[in-house]
């Protein structure tokens, strides 16, 4: 039966569907959310009608999706997923979260997979889902997750037979108060005994008076319909217009003026301060460092070059890579990964990066304590064509030399800042020097194009045994000689 059908049997069968419908159950402030990939409706009028009924009575929002998974897709998300629960989570998103009773159709494929994953999850119902089957060679899988959360797979894209699986509603969405005829009307679905359907709705409308609710209604939207007339609600509106226009003109005058305060405050600071204690302080930590190989004054900014070994990465995450066949690591040959591992597992080698600082002093010492709108113009990396050093024996640092990104440490450098410490300025661009996220895929496949490609003769790598550096190549010579 169509949906244009159903419309029409309804208004024959129920005498009060339709003012039921326009009076009350669609005013229901609840959110009844239906969404399919496919972007065909997925509610009938009959089931539109027992899930308003059944949101009356539970008083939470419903929301139904129906996602088609392609064969590959499918394939691919069995692999990286193993745990039910968690391939669902994954092909769903987090934006689903937001929603209390939600009930999923997943149309995939490889149904047969599907199944066999899903009998292993504690919350399986398998007398539910064997029950429910369409047709021969056709099984639906139920699952109820956490959070009020039903799952059902299904190897069959049918409109029709879809309006069959919300019979479970009552069952995996149960109430002690649910009218026994509503029950009865979801579990009529399966068998599409509709006359059974109406039967019920008419026993559910009996006690719903409609006339005063349209009164209600009427009044209301004379009484609108009047103001608008009158045009006093217009005026109202642009009385409050104005109020909030002139709130936001106080607001803008207040902001301005204590503005001018602090930057009155900063010039008395500048011409109270002793700069000469600042600089020296500032040559001595740069003398002294052993991992700044030069620094100097160039277009108004103090240049910082910086060699180092890198020091941090995510060990944990690093070896999930290693483990996940379709990760972006595994394309690249073994003696790559066997070069990551020895240096940021077993900790035998150290891979040496090289960056250089462009730090804006005059910028530090006028900082107001904005976020990182203000932060480019404080403290930057210079790109790798305007480097003043030499890749010889180091690599670009990937994140800052071809990305500009100091990762955690921007919120380090701007609190340095806002306190007027300038040694924690450069101490905190070092420190983003040291570490590499394997988390972002784009800046470290650079990386190991760099080690790989980009950089033959640069000797980056730092035996730890010997003490000494050495190219890609002969690492993987060296290597090479002790296996044979």
């Amino acid at each position: 039966m169509d949906f244009i059908e159903q419309y029409r049997l309804l208004n024959e069968h129920v005498p009060k569907y339709k003012d039921v419908w326009d009076y009350v159950l669609s005013k229901n402030n609840l959110t009844l959310y239906e969404y399919s990939s496919e972007g065909y409706d997925m509610l009938a009028p009959v089931s539109q009608v027992l899930f308003r009924l059944h949101q009356t009575y539970q008083k939470k929002h419903f929301t139904i999706i129906n996602y088609v998974w392609s064969m590959n897709t499918t394939k691919n998300k069995i692999e990286a997923f193993p745990n039910i629960e968690d391939l669902v989570r994954n092909i769903l998103g987090p934006d689903q979260a937001q929603f209390t009773n939600q009930l999923y159709i997943i149309t995939a494929a490889r149904s047969t997979q599907i199944f066999e994953l899903a009998k292993t999850h504690p919350n399986f119902n398998k007398d539910l889902s064997l029950a429910l089957q369409i047709e021969k060679n056709h099984k639906i899988a139920v699952i109820v997750l956490p959070n009020e959360i039903t799952v059902i797979f299904t190897n069959k894209q049918n409109i029709s037979d879809m309006q069959t699986y919300y019979s479970i509603v009552p069952i995996v969405y149960p109430k002690e108060d649910l009218p026994t005829e509503l029950i009865d009307s979801f579990l009529a679905l399966y068998n599409k005994d509709y006359q059974k359907i109406y039967t019920n709705l008419n026993i559910l409308f009996e006690d719903i008076d409609v006339s005063q609710i349209k009164l209600e209604i009427l009044e209301r939207d004379l009484t609108t319909l009047f103001r608008n007339t009158n045009k006093t609600e217009a005026l109202e509106n642009e009385i409050n217009n104005l109020k909030r226009q002139l709130e936001d003109y106080y607001n803008e005058i207040a902001r301005i003026l204590s503005n001018i305060q602090y930057k009155e405050m900063q010039k008395l600071m500048i011409l109270n301060t002793d700069s000469s204690e600042i600089i020296k302080t500032i040559i001595s930590y740069l003398q002294n460092n052993k991992l700044v190989e030069r620094f100097k004054v160039k277009d108004g900014r103090l240049n910082v070059t910086v060699r180092t070994p890198i020091y941090f990465a995510d060990e944990e995450y690093l070896n999930k890579l290693f483990d996940t066949s379709r990760s972006y690591i595994h394309g690249y040959k073994s003696d790559t990964h066997k070069l990551l591992k020895e240096a940021f597992i077993d900790k035998k080698i150290k891979l040496i990066v090289k960056a250089t600082l462009a730090i804006n002093i005059a910028a530090l010492g006028t900082y107001n304590g904005g976020r990182f709108n203000q932060f480019r113009d404080m403290i930057y990396t210079l790109s790798i064509s305007a480097q003043e050093t030499s890749f010889l024996d180091a690599l670009p640092q990937p994140h800052l030399v071809h990305h500009n990104c100091f990762g955690a440490n921007e919120t380090h450098i701007l609190k340095a800042a806002q306190n007027g410490d300038y040694i924690g300025v450069i101490a905190q661009g070092i420190a983003a020097c040291q570490s590499i996220n394997f988390g972002d895929q784009t800046v470290c496949t650079r990386f190991l194009n760099d080690i790989t490609k980009n950089f033959p003769n640069t000797k980056f790598i730092l035996d730890e045994e010997t003490n000494e550096q050495i190219t890609y190549s002969e690492w993987k010579q060296r290597r090479s000689n002790e296996t044979n």
